[in-house]
């Protein structure tokens, strides 16, 4: 995992994943899980960098979904 110091999104590099999922314990937000796909590297959301918006934000019907920035 990195951080992006331009737009401050921490990006995951599966190749160098080894699949130790310490970063599932150390994460206090609870956004890096198990893959359930694969079972040996994790996921995280990467905030859709193609895209304006993430794709659940923009289209969640009840718009249940925001996107702010964490006051930290």
């Amino acid at each position: 995992l990195q951080k992006d110091r331009e737009s401050g999104i921490v990006v995951y590099e599966e190749s160098k994943c080894i699949g130790c999922w310490t970063c599932i314990l150390a994460c206090s937000y609870g956004a890096i899980q198990q893959d359930i796909r694969s079972k040996k590297v994790v996921s995280k959301c990467d905030l859709c960098p193609e895209l304006e918006m993430p794709a659940c934000v923009a289209n969640c019907p009840n718009r249940a979904l925001v996107l702010e920035e964490a006051q930290i």
